[in-house]
């Protein structure tokens, strides 16, 4: 039987915020192995708890999948960003309101895993507090749209 690796530490969270959000983001896939100039592998038992056999490869490969930017509603139609209305060059459109759709469902994303994030183990809690922090940031960032749309010399640049 091959036992996970031991996770990290969570009692100083600014020490190894980056180490933390990961362990968070991976809390459901334990890691039994950890290549030194080479890959590792596993197969995880039927238990999960552990794994069944680890190996090492020193040439590895690995087919990475295919990853689009593609964002869809709650009806899982697909949201476009028009960029010849984003550069100005359709006479009558903007492309703000499709923007401003995205940017309705980033807020409804955060608010789903701030939602979710009440069933964490408490030792993710406060790495979970500070990635919530740091998506608002980029959401309050995400609502500059409505200062290029007001702005004319913004609204020029953004074209």
């Amino acid at each position: 039987m091959i036992l996970p690796y031991p996770g990290p530490s969570f009692d100083n969270i600014e020490d190894n915020e980056e180490e933390l959000s990961l362990a968070l983001l991976y809390r459901n896939r334990p890691t039994f192995a950890v290549g030194h100039g080479c890959s590792a592998e596993w197969e995880t038992s039927t238990d999960k708890g552990s794994a069944a056999w680890v190996s090492a490869e020193c040439l590895p490969v690995y087919e990475a999948p295919s990853m689009t930017p593609d964002i869809k509603d709650k009806d899982k139609r697909a949201i476009k960003v028009p960029m010849a209305l984003l550069a100005g060059l359709v006479e009558g459109g903007n492309g703000f309101s499709t923007l401003e759709k995205i940017i309705d469902l980033y807020e409804e994303w955060i608010k789903e895993k701030e939602k979710e994030s009440s069933i964490l183990k408490n030792e993710y809690q406060g790495i979970a507090q500070n990635i919530y922090r740091e998506l608002k940031d980029v959401q309050n960032g995400s609502r500059r749209l409505e200062f290029i749309k007001s702005n004319p010399r913004a609204l020029r640049a953004f074209n």
